[in-house]
């Protein structure tokens, strides 16, 4: 089952692309605002978020940005009157397709063949250096080693696997701790301590997780 959520302030296309995507196979949520939308996906598992948001109501690049600050690849399609600045926007904020309106029903089926693609692979398990992370059934294997982690381990560990041998900033790791909902400790260096114990209770030795500057890196050795 394929699921994509719909954000659009305007009740006639919400309509519109609700029902287009249903004829493709979709089956559609649909959030008449940013605040709903963020409720509905940590509810729920998507494959692609289609938005149209008039500028003067809500700012989409700001919450497309903040997906991506918080770890999040869901592929994003946006709707919309292209301007100088808005194409440059696009390539700031994580957009993944920008289709101007009236919608060429071609590219449409364009962009949604692309982002299902991105979609699919991202929920394949991740492969590097040697480790395997499945992040569906939160299952972690290195060699002939597996080990069973909590759902925030999950995420910090795919965040850092994604960006290995790249610094991920003190902001992004917090963003998935505030995203989760997390009430007892927020602090990201709790978190990260609970994943490295984690992986030195099971044997992992082969993956350090290092402090560095204003941020952690990944390390496989």
């Amino acid at each position: 089952m394929t699921k994509a959520l719909v954000l659009s302030s305007q009740f006639r296309t919400a309509i519109a692309l609700r029902c287009l995507l249903m004829t493709r196979g979709f089956t559609v949520t649909v959030a008449s605002n940013m605040a709903d939308a963020k409720k509905l996906l940590i509810e729920a598992r998507f494959q692609l978020i289609l938005i149209d948001i008039h500028r003067q109501d809500e700012n989409a690049f700001d919450f497309v940005k903040a997906m991506r600050n918080n770890g999040s690849f869901l592929p994003v399609l946006y709707i919309g009157e292209r301007s100088y600045q808005d194409a440059l926007l696009m390539g700031t904020t994580g957009l993944d397709e920008f289709l101007l309106k009236p919608l060429n029903l071609k590219l449409f089926d364009r962009a949604l063949a692309k982002a299902l693609a991105k979609s699919e692979h991202e929920q394949r398990p991740l492969l590097y250096g040697g480790i395997t992370l499945d992040e569906q059934h939160r299952i972690l294997s290195v060699k002939n080693k597996m080990v069973n982690l909590g759902k925030l381990e999950t995420k910090i560990l795919s965040l850092l696997a994604r960006k290995a041998g790249s610094v991920v900033s003190l902001e992004r790791i917090q963003g998935i701790v505030e995203k989760e909902g997390v009430r007892f400790n927020k602090r990201v260096f709790f978190h990260v301590s609970r994943l490295r114990k984690t992986l030195e209770d099971a044997g992992i030795h082969s993956l350090q997780i290092n402090f560095v500057k204003d941020g952690y890196r990944l390390d496989v050795v």
